[in-house]
């Protein structure tokens, strides 16, 4: 996406008892994953959305009842952030 942000220095509520984001945008969670979870969970058609390696986005799930939307960034080797949001 286009959309730039400043990630922020202070650990960002999610709601969720012991589970911060890595950022915050417009009101939103953000958790940063891998570039292969990043990718792979993209198929909007997806019944199960796949994490590995990044915990964070594997418990939001797990613990939200509401099933409230966030995103996933994803930071390549220039610098490029890329958001996508998981609803």
């Amino acid at each position: 996406m286009k959309d730039s942000f400043e990630p922020n220095e202070n650990p960002m509520d999610t709601g969720i008892k012991g589970l911060d984001a890595d950022d915050m945008y417009q009101n939103t969670p953000v958790f940063d994953v891998t570039d292969k979870e990043f990718y792979g969970n993209m198929r909007r058609d997806r019944n199960k959305l796949h994490f590995d390696t990044s915990d964070k986005p594997r418990q939001f799930i797990q613990q939200d009842i509401t099933r409230k939307p966030f995103y996933t960034r994803f930071t390549d080797n220039k610098g490029q952030q890329n958001l996508s949001k998981i609803k």
